[in-house]
């Protein structure tokens, strides 16, 4: 098992515990799991040579204030200059991403990052 691994796995058990119908411990989990992404998205060999830079959405230069409307992490591509939205979904091992959770993101994807 790889150290992200190991990581993911220690992080779901420090929040097995806790109800999520909290919604402060629902942001609170997802803006951790933001972070996680976006240090693995910098630090992963792949990752480091394909992107020149990543940043959370909320301190990426060229946000100009725009809304949360579901982008978590914005990377720019080394080799074109293009802009990358990632969007951070942390559910639990048995649950299937949908259409619907990430319907948000796919409605503001056009927009010209």
């Amino acid at each position: 098992m790889s150290s992200l691994q190991n990581l993911l796995y220690k992080y779901r058990d420090l929040y097995s515990g806790m109800s999520d119908d909290s919604k402060s411990i629902s942001s609170v989990k997802g803006k951790w799991f933001e972070k996680i992404c976006l240090y693995f998205l910098r630090h992963d060999k792949g990752y480091k040579e394909l992107f020149e830079n990543v940043w959370l959405w909320s301190d990426w230069p060229q946000r100009d204030n725009k809304p949360d409307t579901g982008i978590d992490i914005v990377a720019k591509f080394r080799d074109s200059g293009k802009f990358c939205a990632v969007q951070c979904k942390f559910y639990e091992l048995e649950y299937s991403v949908s259409k619907p959770d990430i319907d948000t993101f796919l409605a503001f994807f056009n927009l010209n990052l």
